[in-house]
């Protein structure tokens, strides 16, 4: 920045008035740290432009790490929401607010910032602000939304952790608390609320577990060791019992400190007579502590309304020596003024220069000789002063805190160590970087009991001074409390440095071997720390770290046999209390089989270290897979107790819940759900997800289980398996939006299994997606060219496919295909036959239809369509035969209306008036308001000659009718309300029945047709000529027309063109609904009536019997005129010729027809014969 500042500050005085000079010259201020000369040119560019928000902003920043913090609230205010630092003014002006006491506005500022873009922090400033306001509620909010945003934001589980503490909502602080520390283990904060939450909701066990953490973090802990302290005093353990000296301690810690701290923790809370009994306990172990003098007698000056704090600052001064004896404390440790416990770790010659005077001044007198000790200033005297104390310490077996020789010859290894301090600190005074004084003078702490930070500092800056790395520089002991201290520290390297250097020092030692057997370790070194513990077995083959150390390497190894081997031999040397054998023997036995020795060697080691955890999941997972599901969940829950949100407690929980179905389903859930808040791996959050999806399934919650799986596939986007599990929950319930999402995402993981796809095909198939249903099953048969179904499916596709071009024949073609590979497959027969339907192939569809029956007798699809077939193909014994089965099958409503229909139609088409009312009006029955069935029904009363039924009926088919069913229909209803109307001889009825039939369809050949008849009726027979050529136009070969026509030439005479309409006529087919079978008789009466004009009478007499044939009415009128004929009532018989309601004849014709009766009748009496035989063909 040094040479932007004076590119900047050159370019500031050639131009002044350069605002980007200015602003970046500001900037490498403020990167120097030069906040006030930064500001300067900042307020300068301001005067220059005034409204330059960039240049605010930088301005107020500055003058925010200036600590000017009202100008820099001041400039952040002039900060617009809409700027891009809006978000970054905002949360300054709130810190500069908190720093000026005006919280309001922090709290105003920080609500802002919020708005502009959530941010946990921001939030957790605004509860803040808001807790030092006093509005809990707000507070409790802030935090709340802090969380919402990243859960794991501990401050604001912290902050809301104590809210609800405060406000004694135990189970929301627990929860709090309890998430906290799973996600920061070194929090001791949570961890101690987590205990006091604990202890207010009686959950002792949970209470202690969370204490003794506690404790492991922050040894003096005073809230920690005051619940400790009460829960031993509520389960009737006195202070005589001592608990208090089984805590497991770091050893710079005294029991002295343990009861001041224990005090601590009953005066915080005004509990004056049980403090008080702490304090003398305190006196006990430090009877010398003027400190704890003073804070008796404050006790007993003042009794309950003694002020706490001012006894706790009595504790907490800082502690004086003991006048009368050299640098022994309270604890029995040196503690002269130069290794206070709150001195810093560097000591500076001059603090040791007052203190070793004065020690000298106090303690120079031998105790022994009474003379005053020397003080070694040269190296030589150092090494001669250090080989006397440690002779002297060898007669009292080692350090002198131990309790082995006489007092008498403790003292006076005590005395040569403080002679020999005193002269090191003196050497150090004029040579502060001499290694030997400062190892002479470690050591002497050491072997008094020094303080161990005093130790630590003496012996490594001894270390760093010596040029040998490795060698026996410290001596034995140095090297092995230094090394002690690196192991505690997890420094593993240091730990081998010195564990090493003790070795060399003493080569054969055990404690060195067995540390530096650790370290290696420690450091993945196996085989060296192998190595090492064989060495210390063989040495000492009663060493039972080693033999526990060289089982658990062979547990890592995966050598389970001799890691039995190994600790069968701990367990033989042993004692019988040692938990650690018993756990190491306990997961050798697991890993081998031998289950019962596992859970017997287990459960003894728990009852005595009852907190073991790797011990308890052991023990939980053996009886598990025993099958005892009960003690296992015992033993999880223990464990997990201990080990709050521990991932593997938790999941196992769950499994075991899950076993017991729909009673321990909510519990496998809430379980399942803490697992997963352990932040498992992607894999096995998907198997956990699975797993309690799968729960949830199996009590039918399936909204539940959508809810998790759909959690689940937005953490985990990629598994196949989950996709899977969510589709079948989405068709369990019927969510077609949820299924088509589960397909596509797994068609894009190409994790479709090909039943999968065929079945998103059919759901895009059933939705009208044809297109993209095709997609699907073309790509299950490119991985499977034989999948049946799926090429049923394809076939489908193309079928009601009609945009593609040869849709129908494409799917033909695969149909064709699924027959070849099943030949019996219903639904390719059925489709096939559709597709040979739609292209006309008729006898090919009927053959296959009759194919489908072999394979389902009664399929209602084929029953229908064949019997359609037969019908289009005037096979109406057929056809009638199907479509009974069909209508007297259990078939759906829609087919067997269709069938009703199509027999209504087939029986009017062969002149079967009264099965035709039958089934109309079965059909009437299903679907009363069906206008096809009362048209039908209607055009059947028309041909029995009920006209004014047939009227009703129509006029009823007309109040049912609806667009949707077409508007031919419409058209034909007021066709044959004309054609009844006509019968009725009410023609102006008719013919405006006619015009709203024209009108609606001009070219309606019936209504042409109807209306030639009125103006046959009518006698204008030009017009009616007109009318039925009009009908031919639009179909040539109509067979009503035709005869219609040939009938008007009849009526004029001209026989001859009449007869060339009645004989093309004559050359269609009739028998539908439309043409019945009578029309083809009318024609052969009308030939019989022109041949007669003709005075043909033999060929009439021919036609004549032909018509008897195809016209039902007529024969019938026929047969019973034979009798009026011989009676010679003929006038009788022309009535009933002329009411033949399907026939249109005048009075002359109808003399001619009973004449050509006659001469027929005349004939058969002429030969008998013959006679005979006409009547047979007449019947």
């Amino acid at each position: 920045y040094d040479g932007a500042m004076w590119h900047f500050q050159r370019l500031v005085r050639l131009d002044p008035h350069s605002i980007d000079a200015h602003v970046s010259l500001g900037q490498c201020y403020e990167q120097g740290k030069q906040y006030s000369r930064a500001a300067q040119l900042y307020s300068h560019a301001l005067q220059l432009t005034p409204g330059r928000t960039d240049v605010i902003f930088l301005y107020g920043k500055v003058s925010y790490l200036a600590k000017q913090y009202k100008l820099a609230v001041q400039q952040f205010d002039r900060v617009p929401d809409s700027d891009t630092r809006a978000f970054e003014a905002r949360t300054h002006a709130a810190k500069a607010c908190r720093e000026l006491e005006l919280h309001e506005r922090a709290v105003v500022n920080a609500e802002r910032a919020a708005q502009l873009r959530p941010h946990p922090d921001v939030m957790h400033f605004a509860g803040e602000e808001y807790l030092r306001l006093g509005d809990q509620q707000k507070a409790a909010q802030w935090f709340s939304s802090a969380l919402d945003l990243e859960p794991g934001h501990a401050s604001s589980l912290l902050e809301l952790g104590q809210l609800m503490y405060r406000q004694s909502r135990w189970q929301e602080a627990e929860g709090h608390f309890s998430r906290l520390w799973e996600i920061d283990r070194s929090n001791a904060a949570a961890i101690k609320f987590l205990a006091l939450v604990k202890y207010k909701q009686k959950k002792f066990d949970s209470c202690k577990h969370c204490c003794d953490a506690t404790l492991r973090l922050e040894p003096l802990n005073t809230d920690a060791l005051w619940m400790l302290a009460e829960l031993h005093r509520h389960e009737g353990r006195s202070m005589e019992d001592r608990w208090y000296l089984g805590l497991r301690m770091h050893s710079d810690v005294s029991v002295a400190d343990l009861c001041q701290s224990i005090a601590t923790g009953y005066l915080t809370r005004k509990q004056v007579n049980e403090s008080m009994e702490w304090l003398k306990a305190m006196q006990h172990y430090s009877p010398s502590d003027v400190r704890v003098q003073t804070a008796l007698t404050l006790l007993v000056t003042h009794g309950s309304s003694v002020n706490p704090q001012d006894v706790i600052d009595a504790l907490e001064s800082r502690r004086s020596p003991e006048p009368s004896k050299f640098g022994m404390g309270p604890s029995g440790q040196a503690c002269a003024s130069s290794s206070n416990r709150d001195e810093p770790q560097h000591l500076s010659s001059r603090k040791l220069a007052s203190d070793d005077t004065g020690v000298a001044m106090t303690n120079g007198k031998n105790s022994n000789t009474g003379s005053i000790a020397q003080i070694a200033d040269t190296p030589e005297e150092l090494e001669t002063l250090l080989r006397r104390a440690e002779r002297a310490s060898e007669a009292v077996g080692g350090r002198l805190t131990s309790s082995t020789g006489s007092s008498t010859a403790r003292g006076i290894a005590e005395q040569e160590w403080k002679d020999l301090l005193v002269s090191a600190k003196s050497a150090l005074r004029k040579r502060p970087d001499d290694p030997l004084a400062l190892r002479c003078a470690a050591r002497a702490l050491l072997s008094t009991g020094g303080p161990d930070k005093d130790i630590r500092d003496y012996a490594r800056r001894a270390v760093d001074l010596t040029e040998e790395v490795a060698g026996s520089t410290l001596g034995y002991d140095l090297h092995a409390y230094l090394a002690a201290a690196f192991e505690k520290e997890r420094d593993a390297l240091g730990a081998e440095k010195h564990y090493s250097a003790a070795l060399g020092s003493k080569p054969g030692d055990e404690r060195a071997m067995l540390g530096l057997a650790r370290a290696c370790a420690q450091q993945r070194e196996k085989d060296k720390a192998k190595q090492l513990y064989e060495q210390a077995s063989t040495s000492n083959s009663n060493c039972v770290e080693a033999w526990v150390r060289l089982s658990e390497l062979a547990l890592e190894d995966g050598d389970f046999n001799e890691a039995h081997r190994l600790a069968a031999k701990a367990t033989k040397v042993a004692s019988p209390s040692d938990a650690a054998v018993l756990f190491c023997f306990g997961q050798a036995c697991a890993k081998t089989g031998r289950k019962d020795d596992a859970l017997r060697a287990l459960e003894r080691g728990l009852a005595l270290q009852p907190i073991d955890s790797p011990a308890m999941l052991t023990l939980a997972n053996l009886y598990k897979k025993a099958g005892r599901d009960q003690d296992a969940l015992s033993w999880f829950k223990r464990l997990l107790e201990i080990r709050p949100g521990d991932y593997e407690c938790s999941l196992n929980l769950a499994q075991l819940h899950a076993t017991k179905g729909a009673a321990g389903a909510s519990q496998a859930v809430h379980y399942f759900r803490c697992a997963l808040q352990c932040r498992p791996s992607a894999h096995e959050a998907q198997e956990i997800y699975s797993q309690m999806a799968s729960v949830q399934m199996g009590i039918s919650a399936w909204k539940d289980a959508q809810h998790t799986l759909e959690g689940a596939v937005r953490e985990i986007p990629d598994s196949s398996d989950l996709w899977r599990q969510l589709l079948k929950v989405f068709n369990q319930q019927q969510d077609t939006k949820g299924q088509q999402q589960c397909h596509r995402r797994l068609g894009q993981l190409s994790g479709s299994r090909p039943s999968e796809r065929t079945a998103y095909g059919e759901m895009l198939l059933n939705e009208g997606q044809v297109r993209e249903a095709r997609e699907q099953f073309e790509q299950v048969v490119n991985i499977d060219p034989n999948n049946v179904a799926a090429l049923v499916k394809l076939a489908t596709c193309w079928r009601q496919d009609p945009s593609k071009e040869g849709h129908l024949e494409e799917a033909k073609r695969v149909f064709e295909r699924v027959l070849q590979l099943n030949p019996n497959s219903a639904e390719a027969l059925e489709g096939a036959a559709y597709c040979n339907r739609k292209m006309n192939n008729m006898d090919q569809a009927a053959q296959l239809y009759q194919q489908c029956l072999k394979a389902k007798i009664n399929a209602e699809g084929p029953l229908y369509y064949l019997g359609e077939i037969l019908y289009r193909q005037h096979r109406h014994a057929e056809c009638q035969h199907y479509l009974t089965r069909l209508v007297d099958t259990d078939c759906s409503i829609d087919f067997k209306t269709g069938g009703l229909y199509l027999l209504a139609k087939s029986h009017v088409s062969l002149d079967e008036y009264e099965e035709a009312e039958q089934h109309a009006r079965a059909g009437l029955k299903l679907k009363p308001n069906q206008p096809h069935f009362w048209f039908m029904l209607a055009l059947v009363k028309n041909r029995m000659a009920d006209y004014d039924a047939s009227i009703t009926h129509l006029r009823q088919a007309l109040v049912h009718y609806d667009a949707a069913e077409g508007e031919q229909l419409r058209v034909e209803i007021h066709d044959w309300l004309a054609q009844a109307y006509e019968r009725k001889g009410e023609y102006t009825l008719a013919n405006a029945e006619l015009d709203k039939a024209l009108h609606r369809d001009p070219s309606h050949v019936s209504s042409l047709i109807t209306r030639g008849l009125v103006h046959i009726q009518l006698k204008q027979l030009d017009q009616a000529e007109i009318a039925f050529l009009r009908a031919l136009a639009v179909e040539t070969n109509h067979v009503l027309a035709l005869v219609r026509l040939g009938y008007c030439k009849l009526l004029v005479n001209d026989f001859n063109e009449a007869l060339q309409f009645f004989q093309k006529a004559l050359q269609q087919r009739c028998g539908t609904v439309a043409l019945p079978k009578s029309v083809k008789g009318t024609a052969h009466i009308y030939v019989a009536l022109a041949l007669m004009g003709q005075q043909d009478v033999q060929g009439a007499m021919a036609q004549l019997l032909k018509a008897r044939k195809n016209h039902r009415n007529f024969n019938a009128v026929c047969e019973g005129g034979r009798e009026a004929i011989v009676k010679g009532e003929c006038e009788g018989l022309v009535q009933q010729l002329r009411g033949i309601s399907d026939l249109d004849i005048n009075l002359a014709q109808a003399w001619q027809l009973v004449h050509l009766a006659a001469k027929e009748l005349e004939s058969d009496f002429k030969e008998p014969g013959a006679a005979g035989v006409a009547a047979a063909t007449g019947g």
